[in-house]
Formats: structure tokens, sequence, C-alpha cells
């Protein structure tokens, strides 16, 4: 019992470093402890004894999502169990799986399926609408941004494969210590990588030759008892703005964070008091400037207008609505531009499968003053400006989801901005986590971003993922700096979680491969 608990937390440590700012060095060797679990196990039950390994793999899975995901449970505890515990059920499926392969099929088959079945599990969570990715094993590096240049092909799926080929490599070279072979392929399997990664960071260039001045605004604005309740609309805007003077006068840009205004109706929006405000700023000192901004929208359908099956219905208004968390491109000669966000947060911006399951939908949680499933827009729409300059804009969640972004890239954005609001964790690993994310989308898609949070961390990141400036947690603050601007598509931005759907297709075939080795075998031993 006591190696079995050693193997288990040893497991959870390594799992769980990475989150907590140490870099992905560790997951490497991550699953190694549970490999060696797994066999000593299996040598148990050899012998007559008792050697049950997956309640062991589970407790190794709940702890690693409890210890990095458990900061969820300040916006909703609900959704905090509910994330560790489909995560937890998930990964303990995927290993269970491999593990019953493993006793019964060629030890080539059933690691080749381990592999595969953990990528399809994660490119499936990626693109599902049930999908809490968070601890995906290549966001891992996002504090290790030198030794993962490659993600521009790759993803961060690829720092999965890496992961998990790596794991069972090391795990094979310790089981057959003294076989040189063995252990030569293990650290060139981990070590080419790298060298190709500094190799590529060293050689990088930004290829672009224009460059914008941005702006961005923290105002840090307590989501819970300043935002909807503490502080007036009109004071929060009067923060933004009082940061937003501060700007350089060259500034082309001003980014301000997720839902820093609220309460506008899509259809009157040109004379909301809030757009008028920001419009008047930008006259006096900024004419040219663009101020990109996050927004609680809503959407009325007219009278014999079929409402969209997000739509909500007012009694008291007798009419039919959408909510939209949305992003907003005011300038001073132009209409509004706007984005809603479209890859909404399970259980609290949207429910999932809401055909299926609209009988839940009282049950689903409020989290920003909008009540039940948000709307959506079918397209990543970029913003472009008056001298032809496409920007995109991700809202908070989207920005964990690379193939998602990837279609904004693909739509002519030269550099991305980043709003969202990571108040809601509070100061806790959550936005740390968010924002070293932030990284790994810049390698992919070699784009300057600009992330402007509503607590903290706002930041400029470059295109090889490197912290340029930073603003802290907890500070009401601005920062100004230049981005160049890219038009080149790098191989994951064209293609996206190809990978991924490797992973898928291997695991489909492996599956049925070993449907017909079990059926082929038992039918031998019957005859």
């Amino acid at each position: 019992m006591r190696a079995n608990i050693i193997y288990t937390l040893t497991a959870v440590l390594l799992f769980s470093l990475p989150w907590f700012g140490c870099g992905g060095w560790s997951l490497f060797v991550a699953f190694v402890p549970l490999l060696m679990l797994q066999k000593r196990c299996l040598k148990l039950r050899a012998e007559g004894q008792r050697g049950r390994f997956i309640p062991w793999s589970a407790a190794t899975f709940f702890l690693w999502q409890l210890l990095t995901t458990f900061w969820i449970y300040n916006a909703t505890f609900g959704g905090m169990l509910a994330a560790v515990a489909i995560n937890t059920g998930l990964m303990t499926a995927i290993f269970s799986l491999y593990h019953k392969m493993h006793l019964k099929t060629p030890k080539a088959l059933s690691n080749t399926m381990f592999v595969a079945l953990w990528l399809m599990f994660e490119y499936i969570y990626l693109h599902g609408e049930i999908s809490w990715p968070w601890t995906t094993l290549g966001f891992g590096f996002g504090n290790s941004t030198s030794i993962v240049q490659w993600y521009e092909y790759s993803g961060v799926l690829g720092g999965s494969l890496w992961v998990l080929v790596s794991n069972l490599l090391i795990f094979r070279a310790i089981i057959n210590r003294r076989n040189i072979t063995q252990w030569s392929i293990a650290t060139g399997w981990l070590i080419i990588p790298m060298i190709i990664s500094v190799v590529m960071l060293k050689g990088y260039e930004d290829d672009g030759n224009k460059k914008i001045n941005v702006h961005i605004i923290q105002p840090n604005i307590d989501p819970y008892n300043e935002k909807f309740g503490g502080l007036s609309s009109q004071q929060q805007l009067g923060i933004i703005l009082n940061e937003a003077e501060k700007a350089p006068t060259n500034t082309d840009y001003f980014i301000a964070p997720e839902t820093a205004i609220d309460r506008i109706w899509e259809d009157n929006i040109e004379s909301a008091w809030n757009i008028q405000s920001i419009r008047k700023f930008l006259k006096i000192k900024y004419p040219d400037a663009e101020f990109i901004t996050g927004a609680s929208t809503h959407l009325r359908y007219a009278p014999g207008e079929t409402p969209s099956i997000t739509a909500r219905y007012s009694r008291l208004q007798e009419l039919w609505y959408d909510n939209y968390n949305s992003a907003l491109k005011i300038d001073t000669t132009s209409d509004v531009a706007i984005y809603h966000k479209s890859r909404l947060v399970p259980g609290v911006e949207m429910m999932p499968y809401p055909k299926m399951m609209k009988f839940l939908e009282k049950h689903f949680l409020d989290l920003g003053g909008m009540y039940g499933q948000l709307g959506t827009q079918p397209n990543r729409e970029v913003f472009i400006s008056n001298d032809s300059i496409c920007t995109a804009t991700a809202i908070c969640y989207e920005s964990i989801y690379g193939d998602y972004l990837g279609e904004f890239i693909r739509n002519g954005a030269q550099v991305l901005f980043i709003i969202t609001n990571d108040g809601w964790w509070k100061d806790t690993p959550g936005y740390r986590q968010h924002f070293s994310f932030a990284r790994l989308r810049a390698i992919e898609f070699r784009r300057w971003i600009a992330r402007s949070a509503n607590t903290g961390i706002s930041g400029i990141i470059s295109p090889c993922g490197e912290i340029i400036k930073s603003a802290g947690w907890n500070k009401q603050t601005s920062i100004s700096h230049s981005l160049t601007l890219n038009n080149n598509i790098t191989y994951y931005a064209k293609y996206g979680d190809w990978i991924g759907r490797i992973g898928l297709y291997v695991a489909f075939l492996g599956l049925l491969y070993w449907i017909a080795y079990s059926t082929k075998k038992r039918n031998l031993l019957v005859d």
C-alpha cells in the first residue's frame, strides 16, 4: 500500500508542477510512476495477491485535476466539481482501456493505442461542446516557450505527443536500464525537439515592416463587489478612460477588457451613451485611433422574426432577444463593428447541445449579469481599420482553443488581441495559467499578442512567446507598446489540430484491430 501511495503522489506532483509555473519538464516523466505502479500491480496479481491498478490511476488524475483547477470554485463550486469529475472520468477511461489492452495484446499495439487514445481524447475535448481542456498536456509548456517553438507546425497537441512518447520511452529505458539503445532513443526523442526549438528561436525574425501602437487598459474592477453593483456604469467607464488618457499621442489602438461596458442594445448602439463617450474621448486627442473593448450586448428580434435557439423571451417588453458577450471596435468615422464571442464556457455561458438539454436551462449559472445561453456567430470576424489593418479579438475562454483562433488568422488577422476578465478566479493560479496559454498561441500563429485583463495579467507577447511587458495582478494600470503586423500563415494556422486528427484515425483503426485480434485469439483458443 505504501508503495502505491508513493507512486500516486509522485505522479500527481509531476503532472501538477507545470500548471504552477514550473515549466513543462516534469511532464516528460509524469506517467512513469503510473506505469511503474501498473507493473507492480501486475506482478502482485501474478503472485496471487490483490493488485488493483485502475483505482490508483483514477486517484492520480483526480488529485491532479483538483490541484491545478481548484480555483474554479471561486466562480462556481458546482462547475469546479463538474470539471474535475469529467476530466478525471475521461482520463481514467483512457488509461483503463490502455491497461486492458496492455494485458491482452502485443506491447507495440498497446503503447501505440495509449498515445493515440490520449491524443484522440484531447482532440475531441478541444472541439466538443462539453469541453474543459485546461490540462491538455501541451499546455504545460506555457512557461517553457523556448523549447516548443515548433508549435507553429504542430500546435499544443504536438507537445502532448512529445510528452506521451517520452514517458513510454523513458519507462522502457528504466525497466531495461542496461540497454544503451533504449536510453539513446529516449534521449534523442527528448533532446532533438529542444535543439530544433532553440535554433528556430535564434533564427526567428519578424517578417512584417508595418507597426501599430497599442495602449492596453487594465481597470482592475472587482467582478464581485464593483462590476455589478458597487460601481455605476459611468464610474467604470470613467476608470477606463482615465487610463486611456495616459496613452501616447501616436496610439493606434486602445484595448479594454472583456465586458468593460454593458447594457447595449445593438439596434441602438450608435446612440448608446457609453459609445458616444468613447467617441468623444477619441475625437479630442486620438481622432485616428480605434477603441477595442468588451461589452455585454443585446439583440432584439422584430415582431414576426424567427428567434435563434439561444434567444429568450421578455414578458415585460413582449419581445424575443439574444444576449452576447461581445467585442466592439469604435472609432470616430465609421459604424461600430461587433464580434460575438462564440466559444462559450459550458454551464456558465452556454448549455452544451442546447436543443437536447433545454430542460436544464434553469440550473445553469449566471456569471456576468446574463442568464442562460448566450448567442454566438458562425464566423471568426476580424476588425478592419480605415487603413486596412486586420485585427482579431479573442474573448477570454476562446484563447485556449488554437484551432478555433486559427480561423481568425485565415481570415486575415495580422495581430491578435485577447480581452478577458480573470477576476472571477481571484488571486489563484488560474489567471497565471490563462496568461501562459496565450504565449503558446503567439508561437502557433507567429503573431504579436496584446492582452487586456480586467484585474491582470495584461501584457504584450512576442511571436516567440516572450513576455515583453506585463502588468501584475490587482493593479489599475495601462501598458503602451508597438506591435509588428504579420501576414504569414503558419502551418498550424492553416491545418489546425492535424496531430489530433491523426490520433483519432489511429485510435479508431487500432480499436478495430484490437477487436479483430481478440476475436481471432479467442477462436484459436476454442479450436
